[in-house]
């Protein structure tokens, strides 16, 4: 996930970058488990409370890691 995330940076950070102790300490704090879920309510957000540049802001944030907007961001950036 790190290379994938990283890939477009110009100094692309690696795991291998992170000290041995600390990767071993997240390493030993990693843990599985299983949750039935019984049923799921959302909630559409769109920032509608953040201001249009902010919108903006997010949409070259995504450009420039060259990663695509999701569709609906499309019409959320608009006027």
């Amino acid at each position: 996930m790190t290379a994938q995330m990283e890939s477009t940076r110009p100094s692309p950070w690696k795991m291998a970058d992170a000290p041995t102790e600390y990767t071993q300490l997240l390493q030993s704090k990693i843990f599985g488990f299983e949750i039935a879920i019984e049923s799921i309510e959302a909630k559409f957000k769109s920032s509608q409370n953040k201001s249009k540049a902010d919108r903006e802001g997010v949409r070259t944030g995504l450009d420039m890691q060259k990663r695509s907007a999701p569709p609906i961001y499309e019409f959320l950036v608009k006027d």
